[in-house]
C-alpha cells in the first residue's frame, strides 16, 4: 500500500510537469489591413513559442523564454509579413489576456497546488515523508532528528515554490 501511495505521488508530480509542454491548435487572427493569419502557441520550459502561418505558406516563429525573445521564419518571408507577424503576435496575446486563457497559469496552478500539498505534508509530518523516501526500505528504523529537520526545511521550500507558481 505504501508503495502505491509513493508511486501515485511520483506520477502525479511527473505528469503535472510534463503537461507544461502542451501545444494548442491554430487560431485565426485578423490584422488591421484585413489579412487573416493563423497563430499557434506552444508552452515550453520557461515561456512560449508562437508560430504564425501566412496565406502564402510562409511561417514566422517567436520564442519567449524568461526575459529573452528570439524569432525567425521562412527564407521567403517578406518585410511586410514580418511586420504582420509582430502585429499578429500582439493581437493574439491581447486576445488571450482578455479571455483569461493562459496555459501556463493553469499548469502553474496545478503544479503549485501539488507542491504546496507535498510541502505541507513535509512541514507538518516529516516522518511520513521520511517513511515514503527511505523508511519503507528499512526494518524497525527510526529517522534521525537531522533527517526530520531536512524534511521539514524541504517542505517549507516546496511550499514557497508552490506559492510562487500560483502567482
Amino acid at each position: 500500500m505504501k508503495r502505491v501511495i509513493l508511486t501515485g505521488l511520483t506520477l502525479l508530480l511527473f505528469f503535472s510537469f510534463i503537461s507544461s509542454a502542451a501545444a494548442s491548435s491554430y487560431q485565426e487572427v485578423t490584422l488591421s489591413d484585413g489579412d487573416v493569419v493563423e497563430v499557434s502557441v506552444t508552452t515550453i520550459n520557461n515561456g512560449h513559442q508562437y508560430e504564425i502561418r501566412f496565406p502564402s505558406g510562409n511561417t514566422y516563429f517567436w520564442k519567449d523564454q524568461g526575459h529573452i525573445g528570439t524569432g525567425g521564419g521562412s527564407s521567403e518571408l517578406t518585410t511586410k509579413e514580418r511586420e504582420q507577424a509582430n502585429e499578429a503576435l500582439n493581437l493574439y496575446k491581447q486576445q488571450q489576456n482578455a479571455t483569461g486563457r493562459n496555459s501556463t497559469s493553469l499548469t502553474g496552478s496545478i503544479a503549485g497546488v501539488i507542491l504546496i500539498m507535498v510541502g505541507l505534508m513535509g512541514t507538518i509530518s516529516p516522518r511520513v515523508i521520511w517513511y515514503l523516501q527511505i523508511g519503507w526500505k528499512l526494518n524497525k528504523a527510526e529517522p534521525s532528528d537531522l533527517a526530520l529537520l531536512f524534511n521539514r526545511i524541504g517542505g517549507i521550500v516546496l511550499c514557497i515554490v508552490g506559492v510562487s507558481l500560483l502567482f
